[in-house]
């Protein structure tokens, strides 16, 4: 038994231990006369959120004539760059939010990604990215129209699709307390037999 427990443990600390789990925020998102589909990947941070939070993301944009995706898979291949410049990107479980609040004397304040090479690109902006119209959203390619979206205040980009899943850390707890509960019931067990 004291080796199931200390195993048990082991396993415990070895989940808790690993690396930050991770969030994926989706959404279909209408842009102008098109549309963006998000999928986005976090490093599990909380709160305000720049680039090196961004670990990974797929977005697909359709204006209606043409469509590109933008990708950043780590293990699989990158085709596009990331710049977030603000504050204005945060996270919570359930949720990724911009605020598309135009700061004082148009200070830069937006989220976009562009591939290497071409004129395709997404953004986020409170001010200058795609334009300088304002607060909206973005999205331009192949040297066409840009579409655009109006928004103002902080408005949610993306949710995790079917709620948040636990952390590495719960699921070891988790786990750690049915071992745990499984040895005492056979020691309970072993008490009362003899």
């Amino acid at each position: 038994m004291n080796k199931f427990i200390g195993l048990t443990a082991a396993c415990a600390l070895l989940f808790a231990a690993s690396s930050a789990s991770a969030i994926t925020y989706v959404a279909n998102r209408a842009v102008g006369a098109g549309f963006v589909n998000l999928s986005i990947t976090t490093d599990d941070t909380l709160g305000v959120l720049s680039t090196s939070n961004i670990t990974a993301w797929d977005i697909t944009l359709d204006d209606g004539i043409n469509t590109a995706t933008l990708y950043n898979h780590p293990n699989a291949g990158i085709n596009s760059i990331l710049q977030i410049v603000s504050i204005a990107l945060t996270a919570t479980a359930k949720d990724l939010y911009f605020d598309f609040t135009t700061p004082n004397n148009n200070i830069n304040n937006y989220a976009i990604i562009y591939p290497y090479t071409g004129n395709v690109y997404y953004c986020l902006q409170g001010s200058p990215c795609y334009d300088y119209s304002g607060p909206g959203e973005g999205m331009r390619l192949f040297g066409g129209v840009i579409q655009s979206q109006a928004y103002s205040g902080n408005q949610i980009i993306a949710s995790v699709a079917g709620g948040a899943v636990p952390e590495p850390g719960a699921w070891a707890l988790m786990l750690a307390g049915f071992g745990l509960a499984g040895s005492a019931l056979r020691a309970r067990r072993r008490t009362l037999a003899a």
